[in-house]
């Protein structure tokens, strides 16, 4: 795909000559049964679906990519943290891309493209998973306890305390 950045001498020309559309595309989470929307920008004669596979993480959708890169702590002595998607949480969704044969991306044209916003789920609710506005600044989220989590709206669930865990140490 043609990276729609203005700074690409390929997209530029093809922006020039009216030749790049739309294509929206639509994606299933393997890890919850979210359906996610992405549009893209590309030739017509070279767009092509991405291969499910190779995406990886890309396939999750912003709430499970929060989730992976967020951790729930547990503050005090004997503590712990540990993040809201596990390993195991991950590899449960990886084989099921492997395994299931079904769309899991498709893809509508949505005609000549002329500049205007492109709509990306993904990056929306992962924004609005992990960070908080607070006196006119926008701050990260990269951790949260069980107060922050109850107070947050997400419907998030905490994950389990580690098992045979003899320190306060993290995963």
């Amino acid at each position: 795909m043609i990276e729609a950045t203005g700074a690409h001498a390929a997209w530029r020309a093809a922006f020039a000559q009216g030749t790049l559309h739309g294509f929206q595309m639509r994606m299933e989470c393997p890890c919850c049964p979210t359906i996610w929307y992405q549009e893209v920008v590309d030739a017509p004669a070279t767009f092509e679906i991405p291969d499910r596979l190779r995406m990886g993480l890309a396939m999750l959708c912003g709430s499970c990519e929060a989730r992976r890169l967020t951790m729930f702590v547990v503050p005090g002595k004997g503590g712990w943290s540990a993040p809201f998607l596990t390993q195991g949480e991950i590899s449960q969704a990886f084989a099921r891309l492997h395994k299931e044969k079904r769309p899991w991306i498709t893809a509508e044209g949505m005609g000549p493209w002329s500049g205007e916003p492109l709509r990306d789920d993904r990056r929306d609710v992962f924004r609005a998973c992990t960070t908080r506005i607070r006196e006119g600044r926008r701050y990260n989220v990269t951790a949260m306890t069980a107060e922050v989590l109850a107070s947050s709206g997400l419907k998030w669930k905490a994950p389990p305390a580690p098992v045979g865990r003899d320190s306060g140490d993290s995963w």
